[in-house]
C-alpha cells in the first residue's frame, strides 16, 4: 500500500476531509523502495496538504521555536517541508527559514527562524505587519507597499521577498520542528 493511501484512510477514519485541496500527489514508488527520509517527506506532504492536525484548524498558544545550532546537520529537510507546507512544491529557495553554513568550519550549520521579536512590525511605516491573537506576526498584503524597511529591520534575516516585493515570513506552522530528526529545531511552549 502506498503511503498516501494510508494517510487518506487515516483522515477518513478521523472524520477529516481527505485531501480537500486535491493536491496530495500520487507517489509511484512503493513504501519499501523509499528511504526513511523520503517516506517521512511524502507523509508530511500528504498530511500538510490535506490539512490534518491542529496547525490550521485551532487557535495556537504563544510558543517559540528553539534553535540549537550544535545539533543541526545541514540536511535542510526543514526548508523542503516548509515549501511543501506553504507552496505545495519543493523549492527550498522559497522557504520561510534559512540554514547558514559556517565556513571554513566543515559541518557547522545554523538554522535561522523568525523569533517573533516584532522588529519588522516596528519598522513598517504602513503597519502592514500585525501581531495576531496567537502572538504570531503576519504580513497584511493589502497594506504593504513593498518599501523594504522590514527586510533591513529583521535581525534573523528571515523575511522573504514574495510576489511584487511583498514580504512573507514564518507563521509558526511547526512543520520544520516536527520533521527535524536531530532536535535542532524544537517547539517550545
Amino acid at each position: 500500500m502506498y503511503l498516501y493511501e494510508e494517510r487518506r484512510e487515516t483522515l477518513a477514519a478521523n472524520g477529516t476531509a481527505a485531501d480537500p485541496y486535491g493536491r496530495c500527489r500520487r507517489f509511484d514508488t512503493p513504501r519499501a523502495g523509499r528511504s526513511r527520509r523520503a517516506r517521512l517527506a511524502v507523509s508530511w506532504a500528504c498530511t500538510i496538504i490535506a490539512g490534518e492536525g491542529a496547525r490550521t484548524s485551532t487557535a495556537r498558544m504563544p510558543v517559540k521555536i528553539q534553535v540549537t545550532p550544535e545539533k543541526c546537520t545541514g540536511c535542510r529537510l526543514c526548508r523542503q517541508i516548509c515549501t511543501i507546507e506553504k507552496f505545495g512544491e519543493t523549492n527550498p529557495r522559497r522557504a520561510r527559514l534559512r540554514v547558514e553554513a559556517l565556513f571554513p568550519a566543515p559541518g557547522r550549520y545554523v538554522p535561522h527562524v523568525c523569533d517573533q521579536c516584532g522588529a519588522c512590525a516596528d519598522a513598517c511605516p504602513n503597519e502592514a505587519i500585525v501581531r495576531g491573537d496567537d502572538g504570531v506576526y503576519v504580513v497584511v498584503d493589502e497594506l504593504c507597499t513593498a518599501c523594504g524597511s522590514c527586510y533591513d529591520a529583521c535581525p534573523e534575516e528571515v523575511l522573504m521577498e514574495g510576489a511584487e516585493g511583498v514580504p512573507y515570513k514564518c507563521d509558526f506552522c511547526w512543520a520544520c520542528t516536527e520533521v527535524c530528526n536531530t532536535g535542532a529545531l524544537v517547539r517550545v511552549e
